[in-house]
């Protein structure tokens, strides 16, 4: 069995079902089969009315689709996307970081993981922005994208403002009593040193007052947080000056003239009580209270002496 259509040789049951059923004069068939016919007949115009190698074109995008199922669930959808998306040259080539000046460029780049065959379109700037401030030094970071082929990183770092020691452990810390990081770098060492619980918050507010005193400023070794509420300052020579909770103005001032005056930080002081202010107590260190000892009984052995001398004198 065979139909023509056009130019075209045609086989199967639907140029038969045309001929014979469709035609004047053809044979009466049950009216299931009818409908049978007249659908196979519709496919057969839609048929005629599609694109030229459709069914190509379909197979592939097919298999394109099973084929990003395959890199989906298998985890590398995103190398290959990096991959296509560089090959278009989109890759990153270049990075500008600004603001840095503890901070390297190298451990920008590795923060957020950039290698040769990062693109652009690919990068997360949020992600990048926050993994960049997680950075022991850096505060805030920008992140923009510069099309095609680059990446601008501004920073803005924190600034180191005292050592705070707490337990064993020395830190950096901000003004503000923000912990930068470990002490370990040299270049700070001429920073002030707080100690104790409490030191990293109340440090800014001492050290402002403190360099209303220069004599005093040049010569302390650390500040002492005590139990949160006062400060003990130890300066170079040993001497420890015990300072008020309130009325830190009038101590210092107190504690100035006394260095001033009777070049208190050059002796042998183990300690100046200045917390009350009608009073101040002295501490001698262990060897200054021998010789002030020694002192005393000399001085009561010579007047016992000078004693007995007018005594022996008066019976003469």
């Amino acid at each position: 069995m065979f139909a023509l259509a056009g130019n075209k040789l045609e086989t199967g049951l639907r140029p038969l079902l045309r001929r014979f059923v469709f035609s004047p004069g053809g044979f009466l068939i049950p009216r299931a089969l009818r409908r049978m016919a007249r659908f196979s007949d519709h496919l057969d115009r839609i048929e005629a009315r599609l694109p030229h190698r459709i069914g190509s074109v379909l197979t592939v995008a097919f298999f394109c689709v099973i084929g990003l199922y395959g890199m989906q669930a298998g985890g590398h959808a995103r190398t290959a996307t990096q991959q296509i998306v560089s090959g278009l040259g989109f890759a990153i080539e270049t990075v500008r970081v600004s603001g840095n000046r503890r901070t390297s460029d190298i451990d920008i780049i590795e923060t957020i993981a950039l290698d040769g065959a990062t693109s652009l379109l690919s990068l997360d700037v949020d992600a990048a922005r926050t993994a960049i401030e997680a950075l022991p030094w850096v505060r805030s970071a920008s992140v923009r994208k510069i099309y095609p082929q680059t990446v601008e990183i501004v920073l803005d770092e924190r600034e180191a403002f005292a050592i705070w020691q707490h337990g064993s452990k020395l830190s950096l810390i901000e003004a503000d009593g923000a912990v930068i990081g470990p002490f370990v770098a040299s270049e700070f060492d001429n920073l002030p040193l707080v100690v104790g619980f409490g030191a990293e918050s109340s440090a800014a507010d001492l050290v402002a007052q403190l360099s209303q005193w220069p004599r005093l400023e040049t010569e302390l070794m650390a500040a002492i947080r005590v139990a949160d509420r006062r400060w003990n300052l130890k300066f170079a020579t040993g001497l420890i000056a015990k300072l008020p909770e309130e009325n830190l103005d009038r101590a210092l001032a107190d504690l100035d003239a006394l260095v001033r005056d009777h070049d208190v930080l050059a002796r042998d002081m183990e300690s100046v009580d200045l917390r009350l202010a009608d009073r101040l107590t002295v501490r001698l260190t262990e060897s200054a209270m021998v010789q002030r000892e020694k002192a005393l009984q000399e001085r009561d052995k010579a007047l016992k002496d000078a004693a007995r001398r007018n005594n022996a004198g008066h019976r003469t």
